[in-house]
């Protein structure tokens, strides 16, 4: 029997300090070993002595206070220093607010998506719709609206195409939106893409869902397309089901694409 370290590099979704209360857990998966500590972390940690044969697999489980729960396996030999950098979704249950980009801030494909937006549920006095810059601004009275689309932009950006755009690029208005998903006209060229190819940034359990169909005015909404226009459901969720916990549009996306980062914390 000898001894491994594991170094630990812990950040939020967008890459910064974690700054938080970790309590953090290693169990071997071939021995009663079990090591457990409460720490303030700011970023970095390490866990020394951490006892293992020629080659031992442990479970580590890193619980923050104001994150989610993130936990994974490591192998450890005799002697090595294992590193490991690890991201965290924020709590839903501890956000207190939304830290949003201006309007002018945006990708200009998002900004694309606003003007271009028929909501029936946002409309203006004159009852026309509400698009561009007044859309996003009428988003602030419902944040988890507004973090669905941030974060679905951010994801849809990390999500390569076969063509060498990206998701967000087929992107035109949306008709209808919800707090872990939105119903957006894309052009066609999107449905033959991930129609007959299977794209690992896309297919994810982390990354995007992606619903493709032609709509009809009944199926989504009075305010849909013709029929035979192409429609994309783009969700955050990770199931199939709509959500009714803010949990779902929190997380990182595969390959180490962040979610932008859109919450504080309490």
């Amino acid at each position: 029997m000898g001894t491994a370290r594991l170094e630990l590099e812990l950040t939020n979704a967008a890459g910064g300090d974690l700054s938080d209360f970790v309590r953090i857990e290693l169990f071997s998966t071939s021995t009663s070993n079990h090591y457990q500590n409460n720490v303030q972390i700011r970023r970095t940690v390490a866990v020394g002595g951490i006892e293992v044969g020629a080659s031992s697999v442990y479970k580590v489980m890193l619980t923050p206070s104001n994150y989610r729960l993130v936990q994974f396996f490591v192998m450890l030999g005799d002697g090595q220093t294992e590193s490991q950098t690890v991201s965290f979704p924020v709590d839903p249950a501890r956000v207190t607010g939304l830290e949003a980009p201006a309007f002018g801030a945006l990708r200009a494909e998002a900004q694309t998506m606003l003007a271009q937006s028929e909501i029936p549920r946002f409309l203006a006095p004159d009852g026309s719709f509400r698009q561009g810059s007044d859309l996003y601004a009428v988003l602030d009275a419902t944040p988890r609206l507004k973090a669905c689309f941030l974060n679905i932009v951010a994801k849809s950006a990390a999500a390569p195409l076969r063509e060498g755009l990206s998701c967000l690029n087929h992107y035109s208005g949306m008709i209808r939106m919800e707090q872990d998903r939105l119903f957006i006209r894309t052009h066609a060229a999107l449905r033959e893409e991930v129609q007959n190819f299977q794209y690992p940034a896309i297919r994810s359990r982390t990354a995007l869902r992606l619903w493709i169909g032609t709509a009809t005015c009944s199926s989504l909404s009075s305010a849909a397309a013709p029929p035979a226009t192409t429609m994309l459901q783009m969700s955050t969720s990770t199931t199939h089901r709509a959500s009714s916990t803010s949990s779902r549009f929190c997380g990182t996306v595969s390959a180490g694409q962040p979610i932008l980062t859109i919450f504080t914390t309490s």
